[in-house]
């Protein structure tokens, strides 16, 4: 049996390489950096990439992720309405009250008061409004004056309804200013300040009432409007410029005229239009003072122009027109 002097030669394990390839690896860039920073840096950038450490080669672990709490929102189950007792007396008495209005006879309209009516039938009115035995709560106010209003010779309608079944109708009646005698007609109209035909009857109760003889052949009916227009405040000013004179006339060639009264007679004034009507009062009383003096009877008196007025002079008296 030979017996070996020498040493046993200690071969490194792989272990021990992989720790001295671990540390070589480690200090070498070090060793650069002191010796020459610029060829540490081409070392590293030369440099295989390092081998994980046995830290970071271990398997890592999963960690489930991280999800957010939901929020579950509050939500309220509403109890049904039979659960809530209280509530089907009320729906029970507003039921009741329902068909309590409906059926009883105290809130059925048979009778409104009218207010305003002069010259229409008032027993008209309440036909017109449309409200007779309708129920009180039916009533739209609006509409029954709309349906009022309609009427020829109304001019304004308000309706005030009221339980148990109270309805109040008031009105503005078109107040008639001229009586209009038609002699194609051979009647008599009434006419308000714009001129529409009111659908009223009967004479004029004010001494202060305006009427106009018309002689053309307009045809008029209840709603027209007197032609031409502007006719009727022509007249009232007219009216207005001649105190005591009531009567007018109307021809469509010649416009409007009236009768002039004096001690020797009587005889037309042909006005025309109100156009410079106060310097044709002021012709007309220039002329009436000079006939006086003269006693001087016209047979008419023409001042439509008042710059160059004429008289007819009768044939019995020397000279002509002036």
């Amino acid at each position: 049996m030979r017996i070996s002097l020498r040493e046993p030669e200690h071969k490194p394990t792989k272990r021990r390489r992989h720790r001295v390839q671990r540390g070589s690896y480690r200090t070498l860039p070090s060793a650069l950096e002191q010796i020459h920073p610029q060829a540490s840096q081409r070392a590293r950038r030369g440099a295989t990439p390092s081998r994980p450490s046995r830290a970071q080669a271990r398997p890592r672990t999963e960690q489930p992720p991280i999800v957010a709490p939901v929020r579950i929102p509050n939500v309220r189950l509403k109890p049904g309405i039979l659960a809530r007792w209280w509530v089907l007396p009320i729906l029970g008495a507003l039921i009741g009250a329902i068909i309590y209005v409906s059926v009883d006879a105290g809130f059925y309209v048979y009778k409104a008061q009218i207010v305003g009516a002069q010259h229409l039938d008032a027993r008209t009115i309440y036909q017109t409004a449309g409200v007779d035995q309708q129920n009180i709560f039916w009533v739209q106010p609006r509409k029954v004056a709309e349906r009022i209003i309609q009427l020829d010779g109304i001019k304004v309608a308000r309706v005030r309804c009221s339980l148990p079944s109270a309805v109040r109708i008031e009105v503005d009646e078109r107040e008639p200013v001229i009586m209009w005698r038609s002699l194609a007609q051979e009647r008599d109209w009434w006419v308000d300040e714009e001129g529409l035909v009111l659908p009223y009857h009967g004479d004029a109760q004010s001494d202060k009432a305006i009427f106009v003889v018309d002689s053309s052949s307009q045809q008029l009916k209840v709603g027209d409007r007197l032609q031409p227009d502007g006719i009727v405040a022509e007249v009232r000013q007219l009216a207005a410029a001649l105190p005591g004179t009531r009567v007018f006339y109307y021809q469509p060639d010649r416009g409007l005229s009236y009768i002039q009264a004096a001690s020797s007679g009587k005889w037309p004034v042909y006005v025309g239009t109100t156009e410079d009507l106060p310097r044709k009062v002021q012709v007309v009383d220039a002329l009436n003072q000079y006939l006086r003096t003269h006693n001087i009877h016209p047979s008419y008196v023409d001042v439509r122009w008042a710059s160059r007025p004429t008289l007819g002079v009768p044939s019995g008296n020397n000279g002509g027109s002036d």
